[in-house]
């Protein structure tokens, strides 16, 4: 596997850490496919929803007339987008890391007040 040092610390050789890195990259593909299918799958349940919603709104606009059926339409529009924004991120979920920060628990208080 590896070489020991002078030191006798356990030396890990190129071969061994590329062996690992390789079983790695195959269970993270594996993970990764498994969850764009989890994500693909509530991304088209999101979409068949919205065509629904849509499909009822639509409905209900062609019933309407003047300034009542302007604002449905303008609603109906917003709520397309929106709908199609969720689909969109639960499709490719991106994370951004704005802030950190850190959660101490303790049974005690950790400073004087």
């Amino acid at each position: 596997m590896g070489a020991r040092g002078d030191d006798g610390v356990a030396k890990v050789t190129g071969q061994v850490s590329a062996q690992g890195a390789a079983r790695q990259r195959k269970e993270y593909s594996e993970q990764s496919r498994l969850f764009r299918g989890i994500a693909s799958n509530g991304a088209a349940r999101t979409r068949d929803v919205a065509l629904a919603t849509g499909n009822i709104l639509s409905s209900r606009i062609a019933r309407l007339s003047g300034a009542a059926r302007a604002a449905d339409e303008q609603m109906a529009r917003i709520d397309s987008s929106v709908r199609e924004a969720i689909a969109k991120g639960i499709e490719e979920p991106q994370i951004r890391v704005d802030s950190a920060g850190v959660v101490i628990l303790a049974s005690s208080p950790l400073v004087d007040t």
